[in-house]
């Protein structure tokens, strides 16, 4: 037992004598380098349950307000979780940048109905705001009675392209603007404003990569439009690249529905449009699609419509 006990030992005495060897001649490197990868955090917020003095990292120790989850800058990975079956009045802004394939997400946790985030119908109130970031997938929510469901609002002084957006499994309802007139933007249920007039010096898209797939919209204004982006003086700028709206329902809007322009690749596959007719602010009619301005021809493959006309190209 002994002779075995020496034995190992003096092999093992061997083999670090020879690694030391190795490592002094360079050919072992002395220290391997490790990257040190920051794990994604869950924040976890509950009207009915929540306290913003918890720590927020628990379903058993939710924040309470949206003002307190728009208090931080997230990063990519991150996940916001809104409890089931709870609402809001308030507006959630997400502050930092997620990535394509690490996007910061807002989605629900928990059993029963989608979290709600309501606007009182007040004037030029919003559900979600996305402040000058990037990367984000937002999924599973309900908003209703605002000016605008999701304002993706963009900086053109942060940086020139915004890409990454991915919204999925929503539920948007009563985005109006109760108080429009001429010349004021209309309810959008999902919403893309460029911080800027620019016209033709526009030569970068602003919104690329984007998805909008399985929503519904019911009693809004228009289901994806845009502020700050106008006509006829963007004509022949891609203020979008990539876009792809798939699998949505969209019911008893007030004016035209999706805004189809100024783009590279926007596609509008698999989609219904029903029901859709001018309330008393909109005599002139409603368009489902108006398509102009894009680099090629638009797609629009397998989508109803319940009335013929109600899919308007133009260039």
């Amino acid at each position: 037992m002994y002779k075995l006990f020496f034995s190992r030992f003096r092999l093992t005495t061997k083999l670090l004598a020879m690694v030391l060897v190795l490592t002094v001649y360079g050919m072992i490197p002395a220290v391997i380098p490790v990257t040190v990868v920051n794990a994604a955090t869950g924040y976890y917020v509950s009207y009915s349950d929540g306290n913003d003095n918890n720590d927020g990292l628990s379903p058993s120790t939710p924040w309470k307000t949206l003002a307190k989850a728009s208090s931080i800058s997230y990063t990519a990975g991150d996940t916001l979780y809104l409890k089931r079956g709870d609402s809001w009045n308030e507006t959630l802004s997400i502050n930092g940048d997620g990535t394509p394939s690490s996007p910061i997400t807002v989605t629900a946790y928990g059993s029963g109905l989608r979290p709600c985030i309501y606007g009182n119908d007040a004037d030029n109130s919003k559900c979600i705001v996305l402040n000058s970031a990037q990367g984000v997938k937002i999924s599973d929510i309900e908003m209703g009675y605002a000016m605008y469901g999701i304002y993706v609002f963009a900086d053109p002084a942060v940086r020139q392209t915004f890409e990454g957006f991915d919204f999925q499994n929503c539920y948007f309802h009563h985005i109006r603007n109760l108080n429009w007139d001429v010349g004021r933007p209309e309810g959008q249920a999902i919403c893309f404003y460029r911080n800027v007039t620019d016209g033709p010096s526009v030569t970068v898209p602003n919104f690329k990569n984007i998805t909008v797939k399985n929503c519904f919209s019911d009693t809004c204004d228009m289901f994806i439009g845009h502020v700050n982006i106008g006509a006829a003086q963007y004509r022949g700028c891609n203020i979008y690249e990539n876009v792809l709206v798939t699998e949505c329902t969209v019911i008893h809007g007030s004016f035209t529905q999706i805004v189809q322009a100024h783009a590279k690749k926007y596609n509008i596959t698999n989609c219904m449009f029903a029901y859709n007719v001018p309330r008393k602010l909109y005599p002139s009619g409603t368009t489902d699609i108006i398509s102009a301005w894009c680099d090629g021809e638009p797609t629009l493959q397998n989508d109803i419509t319940d009335h013929i006309n109600r899919i308007f190209l133009y260039k």
